[in-house]
């Protein structure tokens, strides 16, 4: 069962009130029963709150059927319920002088008059409650640690507590929740820090910007949490859903047809004018394209094409340096040249960094392209080459040539950008030239495999 429901039924409530008077005594009880409500959108009252099956199976009673976890989690559970229909804690708050030859030192905390449902956590009272103390009492100082506190800015969402934003503001359901966070990661507008917190990428920052200035009554919380009500009074039967609807998309559609024809893509497009390149003597810019953030050399304008590079982690086009812009923009780039004599570049691509010698590609895995040696490409290349080689079976000198291979699933031949299927049972040493010609050929007219989920035949 999911339940976000904080309601507790009846049977619960008189045997919680049973067992705190007799386990504490009355004064520990309440006179009439703590009932809480969820103040979010979409609660599930419907369902009753996790608690335990009955109070008097106490956590220490049934410790020894479970392991350390269940344990914890039931205690948990227990002490949270249980404590809800307790009396409130009575506590006083102090503060205290400590007045030494040169300094003052104060001590703020509380005093526990009465502890109430703290009963339940002893060690709350320990660690938090300042000790009985009596004016001019000589005070024995143990240890001193001088320490250096700085403001810090609120803590960045994490998936608990952007669901909780969420729910004060009425907006999203249970079951919409986790989506909703799955749907601006598969976007690319969050990125999960170390620490597992969500951090908005430039895009994201783009987005909103366009959003805010553009239609700002669609994004509008209140907005928001009203149409989900709507909604959900639709589900009910409560209202009708064609003037809700339309109320809400016919300003949208017009807003958006006159979006289009005033906006053009520049004008949704954040740029920043990072410097100069000192070589080129050609301004270095930072922007966001189609596939993310990256730094551009020179202009559209200019007889020679703009370079690009893309920003690494933890760079945006709001703080990249012109130092960091340059070390981006100088791949790719010649490490040297081979026993032949022939340029070994190092290059990112579409799939991550490589070299290039003439039109041969070898991945670098774990190695920085930007700080790779000849020595260690040389290194890289020569194992691809080995492997390829040691995966080779046969080869065929003709004008395009054809090899047969040993690939990750058996054996086929390979002819410029063709992989031919070898057929099952087939021993591809015995294979001839004509043989793999008429699998190349037969391989070039079948038709292409679409990728992507199977259709359900209709029956």
């Amino acid at each position: 069962m999911r339940t976000d429901s904080t309601n507790l039924s009846e049977k619960f409530l008189t045997e919680a009130h049973v067992f705190i008077q007799k386990t504490y005594g009355e004064t520990y009880t309440l006179d009439t029963p703590r009932v809480y409500a969820k103040k979010a959108k979409g609660a599930q009252e419907a369902h009753e709150a996790i608690r335990p099956t009955d109070p008097t199976r106490t956590p220490e009673s049934v410790k020894q059927y479970l392991d350390d976890h269940q344990y914890k989690l039931y205690s948990l559970i227990w002490k949270r319920a249980v404590a809800t229909q307790m009396s409130a804690a009575e506590l006083n708050k102090t503060a205290v002088d400590i007045t030494t030859l040169t300094y003052t030192f104060r001590a703020t905390g509380q005093t526990c008059v009465f502890d109430g449902w703290l009963a339940l956590y002893p060690e709350s009272i320990k660690h938090e409650m300042l000790p009985v103390l009596s004016e001019g009492q000589t005070l024995i100082c143990e240890s001193l640690k001088p320490e250096q506190h700085f403001t810090k800015p609120p803590a960045r969402y994490s998936d608990a507590t952007l669901v909780k934003a969420l729910e004060e503001r009425g907006i999203g359901r249970p079951s919409t929740y986790a989506p909703t966070i799955g749907t601006i990661e598969t976007r690319g507008y969050v990125e999960r820090l170390e620490d597992k917190r969500l951090k908005p990428t430039d895009i994201a920052m783009v987005v909103n910007d366009l959003l805010v200035e553009h239609f700002k009554d669609i994004i509008d919380y209140d907005f928001t949490a009203l149409m989900e009500q709507n909604l959900d009074e639709i589900a009910t039967g409560e209202r009708d859903w064609q003037p809700i609807i339309a109320t809400f998309y016919h300003p949208f559609h017009e807003n958006l047809l006159k979006k289009e024809e005033e906006l053009s893509r520049g004008d949704t497009l954040q740029v920043r004018e990072i410097g100069i390149d000192p070589k080129s003597n050609k301004p270095i810019f930072a922007r966001i394209g189609r596939f993310g953030p990256f730094v551009q050399l020179g202009d559209k304008e200019d007889e020679e094409k703009p370079k690009f590079a893309s920003l690494g982690p933890g760079q945006s086009i709001q703080t990249v340096t012109l130092e960091e812009a340059l070390y981006l923009l100088s791949l790719p780039k010649v490490l040297g040249q081979t026993t032949e004599g022939k340029d070994m570049t190092v290059a990112i691509g579409k799939f991550g960094p490589y070299i290039q010698i003439e039109k041969e590609y070898f991945s670098i895995r774990e190695d920085n392209p930007y700080t790779i040696t000849l020595d260690r490409a040389k290194e890289i290349v020569k194992a691809e080459q080995e492997k390829k080689a040691k995966a080779l079976i046969k080869t065929f000198d003709t004008e395009e040539k054809i090899e047969i291979r040993e690939g990750r699933y058996g054996p086929y031949i390979k002819a410029g950008k063709i992989n031919a299927k070898i057929p099952k049972g087939t021993d591809p040493t015995t294979l001839t030239l004509e043989q793999c010609q008429v699998l190349i050929a037969e391989s070039k007219t079948k038709p292409k495999r679409k990728w992507g989920p199977k259709k359900e035949k209709s029956e």
